[in-house]
């Protein structure tokens, strides 16, 4: 189920105010942060390397062209070696045979391709029917006892044709398909315990007629063990008798028993996990529905197991599984149910597989029309690819921000020293305002000597100090710290490692800087 478009445009018309503001707050942070690392770039290193702003920004931008070029190759996947390398290996001596195979295999069940190209090779090494024979037949085992059905059909087709026709381990295999054909209808069988032996009896039996009754007995004693090795193989004993027809009495007392028993115990998903389920089966469900109407208190743990099922599912990438199972639970306990929401967003936190993606936007959609996600759920799903292009703007907002604030602060203090230049070329025709004056200033000024001359010097003051940058209450020492700066920046010996400097702007300064000593040293001494 997909998302509707007036959900994926959310990013730009439902979110809140509060994700709203945390992004604003965010974004105004990493800026800070940028002004900050390049206000340090450019005091502890521009100053003493002579760099100038624009070498800087270009260096920045390098930085991180070297930085996408090198991360981007470990996004993409890097093809695996042909088949046919390692077998030219494993034919010279340079690879081992039980390497090749296990290669091989691993190769087969990733790959569609890789069993193609498995099918054109003719593999013709000494030994190496029994080293692959050995392997195929430990991981067809392993994907029968844990149902990957998808990796099931290549196995078979590379035993086929890689292993010899006379073959004990081709042989072998071939009759754990055919039994596994069988089973089909029986539901899933734990494999510990007791239960090992109807494994036993199963693989023994010629016929399906045979072993039908034994498995009703064997799940029986199962079921009614004293100790066992875990409990979801207990469960899922008695469900499987349930769904056999056994005896109904018996049957109803140990499932209430062992049922109610699971579900209170901690880590309950992972033992659901681990255990062979059969809980998606047409007759294993009747006889749990059987069970709630006899037994009614069976009903909570009944739906506790059925809510980890519905988590478990839906991070092994089985959506549609996990919406029954979460239709089950949402049968029992209808909607609007606080209990409910919660098991959804439990759900969206775990489900990170992509095959989970159209359920996961069921349930976007319908947390979203009851107001039921968070701030941070909201920005999980954004980056998740949930809420339209959330996700590009916001990295696209994360370098601007970053690029932005190192630009600014490299190109300010090149920018003023600009429009010192150009005042002192020329000569202040546009002086700065003067701050407005204290009363107490005033009265000081009224006191003080050559007052009904005062207005005239006060301005030429005034204008030679903002050449440098400086109000009207500077202290010598601070004007006279400003001109060797701006004589530093200006002074033509400095030319010979950066820009050229204009010999009338150094002069200009230093007679800035006679003419305000000499005001400070008339009748105008008392700034001192």
């Amino acid at each position: 189920m997909q998302l509707s478009v007036e959900h994926r445009n959310l990013l730009f018309t439902g979110i809140t105010v509060p994700f709203l503001l945390f992004f604003s707050l965010f974004f105004l942070s990493l800026f800070s942060v940028s002004l900050s690392v390049s206000a340090w770039l450019r005091r502890r290193v521009i100053a003493r390397r002579q760099l100038t702003p624009l070498r800087c920004v270009v260096a920045y931008v390098a930085g991180v062209c070297m930085v996408i070029c090198g991360v981007a190759p470990l996004a993409v996947a890097q093809p695996n070696e042909s088949i046919r390398a390692r077998l030219q290996q494993a034919t010279l001596g340079e690879l081992s045979l039980d390497e090749f195979a296990q290669g091989l295999i691993r190769s087969v069940e990733q790959s569609p391709a890789a069993l193609d190209e498995a099918q054109s090779l003719k593999i013709d090494i000494p030994g190496f029917d029994e080293v692959l024979g050995e392997l195929l037949l430990e991981r067809v085992e392993r994907a029968l006892i844990t149902q990957a059905s998808e990796r099931v059909a290549p196995l078979e087709t590379l035993a086929r044709h890689a292993l010899a026709p006379a073959s004990r381990f081709r042989q072998a295999i071939e009759r754990r398909f055919s039994l596994a054909r069988k089973l089909e209808g029986l539901g899933d069988i734990g494999d510990t315990g007791v239960l090992t032996r109807i494994r036993q009896e199963l693989a023994n039996a010629a016929e399906q007629q045979i072993f039908a009754g034994r498995v009703q007995a064997l799940v029986l004693e199962a079921a009614r063990a004293k100790q066992s090795a875990n409990e979801p193989d207990r469960a899922l004993a008695v469900l499987a008798a349930g769904a056999k027809g056994a005896d109904g009495v018996v049957l109803e007392q140990t499932a209430a028993e062992i049922v109610t028993r699971w579900a209170e115990q901690p880590g309950i998903g992972g033992r659901i996990a681990s255990a062979e389920w059969a809980l998606d089966e047409g007759k294993v469900q009747d006889f749990i529905q059987h069970l709630l109407i006899v037994r009614p208190e069976l009903e909570p743990p009944f739906i506790t197991i059925f809510s980890e099922r519905a988590v478990q599912l839906a991070e092994a990438g089985k959506g549609m599984s996990a919406e029954d199972a979460l239709l089950w639970v949402v049968t029992r306990r209808p909607d609007p149910n606080a209990q409910n929401d919660e098991l959804r967003l439990r759900i969206l936190r775990s489900a990170t597989h992509p095959d989970s993606r159209p359920f996961v936007g069921s349930l976007v959609q319908s947390l979203q029309e009851r107001g039921a996600l968070s701030v941070r759920d909201k920005f999980r799903l954004t980056m998740s690819g949930y809420f339209g292009a959330g996700k590009r703007y916001f990295l696209f907002l994360v370098f601007f921000c970053l690029f932005a604030g190192v630009v600014a602060v490299l190109l300010r203090p090149a920018l003023i020293l600009r429009l010192i230049r150009q005042r002192a070329a020329k000569g202040s025709r546009r002086p700065p305002k003067a701050r407005a004056k204290s009363r107490a200033e005033r009265r000081a000024e009224k006191r003080g000597s050559g007052y009904l001359h005062q207005t005239e010097a006060e301005d030429e003051y005034s204008r030679l100090l903002a050449v440098f940058g400086l109000r009207d209450g500077a202290t010598e020492a601070q004007i006279k710290k400003a001109y060797r700066e701006a004589v530093k920046k200006a002074h033509p010996d400095a030319a010979a490692g950066g820009a050229p400097v204009d010999e009338e702007v150094f002069q200009e300064l230093k007679k800035v800087h006679d003419r305000i000593m000499e005001i400070r040293g008339s009748w105008f001494g008392s700034r001192r």
